[in-house]
């Protein structure tokens, strides 16, 4: 970077560790002739100002660029699909919450049909026991005035 090179207003551009906009400079070493890069814009500035020394090579800067553009694309995407995942949780618990209800009143509604049907076999046994309990009794008081009557 001893080399000369020409300097170059740009308007989307890093900031330096100066936390100064950078401007391009071209190179003239022989090693990368007329590349473009970006540096502190007070490099070469005056001899004795300091200056950050910061480079990037436009072409890095370009692609480091439209890696953030595309990791931000990404991103919303993803917030995207997250949030239509948010949309389809929230629907599929309230399903799942409405199902749930449906089956603990079925429950409470079968508990309810078959305690009422043992109420009803028990009063059935019941009544039974009684009828057969005064037949019983009709049947031996009818056998006892029978033998009365033949003494």
């Amino acid at each position: 970077m001893s080399g000369s090179s020409s300097t170059r207003e740009n308007m989307a551009a890093p900031i330096c560790n100066c936390e100064e906009k950078c401007v391009i400079f071209i190179s003239k070493t022989p090693k990368n002739p007329n590349r473009r890069f970006f540096g502190c814009p007070y490099f070469n500035f005056q001899e004795n100002m300091l200056y950050c020394d910061y480079f990037m090579w436009e072409d890095d800067f370009i692609a480091y660029q439209t890696t953030m553009v595309e990791l931000e694309q990404t991103n919303k995407e993803r917030d995207v699909i997250n949030s239509d995942m948010g949309v389809k949780v929230n629907q599929f618990e309230s399903d799942m919450e409405h199902k749930i209800n449906v089956l603990e009143r079925d429950i409470e509604v079968m508990k309810f049909q078959s305690e009422s049907q043992m109420k009803r076999r028990n009063w059935k046994k019941y009544v039974g026991i009684v009828v057969l309990l005064v037949v019983a009794l009709v049947i031996v008081f009818c056998i006892w005035k029978h033998t009365k009557l033949f003494k």
